[in-house]
């Protein structure tokens, strides 16, 4: 099964890849056992992924099915374990940053690549359904909407209208996107401008609405949120974009949309972008910019293009003879 053995040596590339980072010698002294445990998890990972046979039968594959389901839930318990650890460290030093933000981004880029090529190919093997597909823009943004909205009223909340509207009156406004993805997103971006409107306008008895514009053009869909809850001020805009945040309160049930931050990473991937213009006493516009990929989604992961698993397997040697 060809899916089967591209993704084994993906995944064998990508933590490796993890590892590598783990083992930098810039990684703080002070780290080092911290972070050991987190290092025994990958190599778990990889045992697994090594220990699986030849993938020429029905019976065999299906072990590897089996293996990769352990490995994601495995995987999410490793991330949270970083994410534990990397904050704590921070607190430590009185929030200071506790590794260098670069590399931050292509740790969660390695590791949230990695969860999106598990969780479609559990996916295709439980119901032939791709998790990357053509998705409308419309019906999407206005469920999670709407959802959104449900979340704070069922919490006896005053919320404000969200008003959707699509640029593209005549056609419908497609971006082939991974679902799970443009979901996080948006629910970061709607629960931001939600709460923002609510502090502000706390005295009102009815909140302003927030404006959604969703456009299309020859290279790029957009959607931009667009709020009156005051705006942010200029000096505090950069701060939400710091990579230091991107592992900030992760979760199981949240493992990669957790911030700003994160959700930037989360566009940047597919080669798209999410940037944010602030007017501070009026409001803010976010805007999520999707490439449009046609019918291919390709990944904006440089570091681990054109690696082989040979040069990976004897990185990972040379580190095991050294323990």
């Amino acid at each position: 099964m060809p899916d089967s053995v591209f993704l084994r040596n993906e995944l064998s590339i990508r933590f490796i890849q993890a590892l590598k980072l783990l083992s930098l010698p810039t990684m703080p002294s002070h780290m080092d056992t911290a972070m050991a445990p987190i290092i025994d998890k990958y190599l778990q990972h990889l045992y697994l992924l090594s220990s699986t046979p030849q993938l020429s039968t029905n019976e065999n594959i299906q072990s590897f099915i089996d293996v990769i389901n352990e490995i994601q839930q495995s995987h999410l318990d490793t991330l949270c374990l970083f994410a534990s650890t990397v904050n704590t460290h921070s607190s430590l030093l009185d929030n200071k940053p506790t590794l260098n933000p670069s590399f931050y981004e292509k740790f969660y880029l390695l590791n949230m690549s990695s969860a999106l090529l598990m969780n479609e190919f559990i996916s295709l093997s439980k119901s032939r359904t791709n998790l990357v597909k053509s998705i409308d823009l419309l019906d999407t943004t206005s469920m999670i909407a709407q959802e959104s909205i449900h979340a704070f009223k069922s919490k006896g909340l005053k919320c404000p209208d969200i008003n959707v509207l699509d640029l593209n009156e005549s056609v419908k406004t497609n971006a082939l996107y991974y679902e799970p993805h443009l979901k996080s997103i948006l629910y970061e971006l709607f629960d931001n401008s939600i709460k923002a409107t609510i502090k502000t306008h706390s005295s009102m008895n009815h909140l302003p609405p927030i404006q959604v514009k969703i456009a299309a053009g020859n290279e790029d869909v957009s959607i931009q949120i667009s709020d009156q809850a005051g705006g942010i001020p200029l000096s505090k805009v950069s701060t939400l974009w710091s990579r230091n945040l991107v592992f900030h309160k992760l979760t199981k049930s949240k493992p990669f949309g957790t911030n700003l931050a994160s959700c930037n990473l989360m566009a940047k991937y597919f080669g798209g972008d999410l940037s944010l213009v602030s007017m501070e006493g009026l409001g803010t516009d976010t805007t999520l910019h999707l490439h449009q990929l046609g019918d291919h989604a390709v990944e904006n992961l440089s570091d681990i293009h054109g690696v082989e698993v040979e040069d990976s397997s004897t990185w990972l040697l040379n580190l095991l003879s050294k323990q």
